[in-house]
């Protein structure tokens, strides 16, 4: 072409295109940059989100066994509150048991020392004194139970007791028919012997003897039921010392002696 021809566009200035390409990629660098603070703020935040995320779920979990713990125990109270009202009302009845078994004890007690009292006046007719009993120390069945052995004791000895009784008022009965026999006899006759009465009865044998015996027995019958009637009339030991101490009651030998 010939210098005549179209004109040509004139060139851009290189350093301005230079400039202008450096300014954008110090713009996009420097935007880049933001973005990568942005990332690494939101990072930050989100472990710091995850942290307390973590945290919140470890406190969950701690008031959540915290709140098992509390309703064990509420339960573990509860059951002692039943237990011990079971307890309470347990010894309320036992109480309440005790007074009912004190209060039929002291009713048992007093029944025995009244069973008590009338043993010892049995036993005290029979000839026993008040020291031959053993008080009880206390009103209690245990003790009351030993004075009950003491009269089970003078019972085991009565039966001894009455045979010696019984063979000394034998004696003293015979001694009294005998001295009451004789005694007619002397009375009418002051030389009526008797040493016959000490021999015994004179006999062949032991036929003749008995046939003598009941010659003798009606006579001997009303001698001694005059001996009961007059024991009958005797009245009762305590009455029957005067002030002197001396039977009242006048006894054959003395009525045959006065002859």
């Amino acid at each position: 072409m010939s210098p005549a021809g179209p004109s040509r566009r004139p060139l851009p200035d290189l350093q301005a295109v230079g400039t202008s390409v450096i300014d954008g990629i110090q713009l996009l660098a420097a935007h880049q940059a933001a973005i990568t603070r942005q990332e690494e703020a939101l990072a930050a935040r989100q472990e710091a989100a995850d942290k307390r995320e973590s945290l919140l779920a470890a406190q969950r979990a701690e008031l959540l066994e915290r709140a098992e713990l509390l309703a064990s125990r509420e339960t573990a109270v509860a059951q002692r509150e039943k237990d011990l009202a079971a307890t309470t009302a347990a010894l309320d009845a036992a109480r309440t048991r005790t007074g009912e078994l004190v209060l039929r004890e002291r009713e048992h007690c007093k029944m025995l020392e009244e069973i008590l009292r009338r043993q010892q006046g049995r036993l005290m007719e029979l000839g026993f004194s008040r020291e031959d009993f053993r008080s009880p120390l206390e009103q209690t069945v245990g003790h009351l139970a030993m004075a009950f052995d003491r009269h089970t004791d003078l019972l085991e000895r009565l039966p001894a007791r009455i045979t010696a009784r019984l063979n000394a008022e034998g004696r003293s009965v015979s001694v009294a028919t005998a001295e009451y026999v004789l005694a007619c006899y002397r009375s009418r006759d002051a030389g009526f012997p008797v040493e016959p009465a000490l021999e015994g009865i004179l006999r062949e044998s032991e036929e003749a003897a008995a046939a003598v015996k009941l010659e003798v027995n009606p006579a001997a019958r009303q001698v001694a039921e005059m001996f009961a009637a007059e024991e009958e009339e005797v009245p009762s030991p305590g009455d029957q010392a005067g002030p002197s101490g001396v039977n009242p009651a006048a006894s054959p030998s003395s009525e045959a002696s006065s002859e």
